[in-house]
């Protein structure tokens, strides 16, 4: 990793707690979708 620039890994951070959310909330949406989760 490269900890000359932790902006960019705040960033990489950012991204990946907002794909969580949209995963989590999709989770929610349709539960059936996807029993093996």
């Amino acid at each position: 990793m490269d900890n000359s620039s932790p902006n960019s890994q705040k960033q990489l951070l950012a991204v990946n707690i907002d794909l969580i959310h949209q995963v989590n909330r999709k989770k929610h949406v349709e539960p059936a979708s996807s029993p093996c989760l």
